[in-house]
């Protein structure tokens, strides 16, 4: 069989892939209450961890709801995005709403992390790009028990 020819795209998705593990595009934070750890790549994912007072002053919160992540993802053809992986440490809720560019993704799924030093989320984004993205993952209430993911 052609691996060119194959279901998931052949010979260039598996290179955009390796490049997006090889040379992750830069990401950075625009909001408040999040800082990123960066790129580990043992997990081929962003870690991302609440700032210290859970941003409860800073703005990661809105009035009411859940915690906010806002981050630019400054991909490129030599550092492309091929799908997006995420741990974020201290995320408050079970789940996250995400948007790219300011729209709903379309594919994300998500799970909670627990942990003895506190709880998180892994989130998969599918995702390509060679040109950068804004993202914003939301969160519902504190505690919840519903799962996100479409």
């Amino acid at each position: 069989m052609d691996p060119a020819a194959g279901r998931a795209g052949g010979l260039d998705a598996a290179l955009a892939a390796a490049r997006s593990w090889i040379r992750p595009p830069a990401m950075r934070s625009v909001g408040e209450g999040f800082e990123v750890v960066g790129y580990d790549a043992s997990q081929r994912a962003y870690v991302w961890r609440r700032d210290s007072g859970g941003g409860q002053k800073t703005g990661a919160r809105a009035s009411g709801s859940g915690p906010v992540l806002k981050a630019v993802i400054d991909a490129s053809a030599a550092s492309p995005i091929e799908n997006l992986s995420l741990i974020v440490e201290g995320w408050d809720s079970s789940t996250a709403e995400v948007f790219l560019d300011g729209r709903p993704a379309d594919r994300v799924r998500s799970g909670r992390i627990r942990g003895l030093l506190g709880d998180g989320l892994a989130v998969w984004i599918e995702l390509r790009s060679t040109k950068p993205v804004a993202l914003e993952m939301r969160g519902g209430g504190a505690r919840e028990d519903s799962r996100a993911g479409g």
